[in-house]
C-alpha cells in the first residue's frame, strides 16, 4: 500500500504479490483456522480499496471468503461475542459484500449490524449507509470499537 501511494508501481506489484501469496500460504497450512481468517479478512478489509487496482477485485473476493469462513465457524456464538470480536465480523462481512457486489448479503449484515451492535461505531456507520449509498462506495465500517484516534502515531511514525 505505501510503495503504491508512493507511486513506486515495480515495488507495489511485488509487494502485492508477496502479500497474496502469503495469505494464500496461510489458508492453505491452517485451512480451518479462525486467526488465519481474521488476520486475512482483518487486513484486506482495512487495506483492499488503497491496493492498486489490478488487484483490488481479487483482495476484496479473498477478504469475502476468510469472513465468510469466520462467520461459518462462529455463527452459533456470534451473539455472545464480545462488541469488538462481533463488530468485527459483521462489519468485514458486510463491507467485503459491497465490495464484491454481493447486494442482499450486505443489505443484511447492515441490518444485522444495527440490530445487535446498537449504540456503537459499527451500527452508526450501517444506519449511515443505507441512508446514504454513496457513502459506502469509499467509507470503512471496521475498527469502530477499540482503535481510539491517534492510538498507533508513534508506532506508524516509526516505520520505514
Amino acid at each position: 500500500v505505501r510503495a503504491y501511494e508512493a507511486d513506486q508501481p515495480e515495488a507495489s506489484r511485488e509487494f502485492c504479490k508477496q502479500a497474496m501469496e502469503f495469505f494464500a500460504q496461510s489458508k492453505s497450512v491452517s485451512e480451518s483456522s479462525v486467526g488465519a481468517a481474521s488476520v486475512i479478512g482483518g487486513s484486506l478489509g482495512l487495506f483492499a480499496d488503497r491496493l492498486p487496482p489490478e488487484i483490488r477485485e481479487e483482495a476484496w473476493q479473498m477478504c469475502y471468503d476468510s469472513y465468510q469462513k469466520l462467520y461459518a465457524m462462529q455463527a452459533d456464538s456470534v451473539d455472545r461475542l464480545p462488541t469488538h470480536m462481533r463488530g468485527e465480523l459483521l462489519a468485514g462481512l458486510a463491507q467485503s459484500a459491497h465490495r464484491t457486489g454481493r447486494t442482499e448479503a450486505y443489505d443484511e449484515y447492515l441490518n444485522q449490524i444495527i440490530e445487535k451492535l446498537p449504540d456503537t461505531g459499527y451500527s452508526r456507520v450501517a444506519k449511515r449507509w443505507k441512508t446514504d449509498p454513496a457513502a459506502a462506495k469509499t467509507g470503512n465500517i471496521s475498527c469502530k470499537s477499540c482503535h481510539a484516534p491517534g492510538r498507533l502515531a508513534v508506532r506508524l511514525g516509526k516505520l520505514p
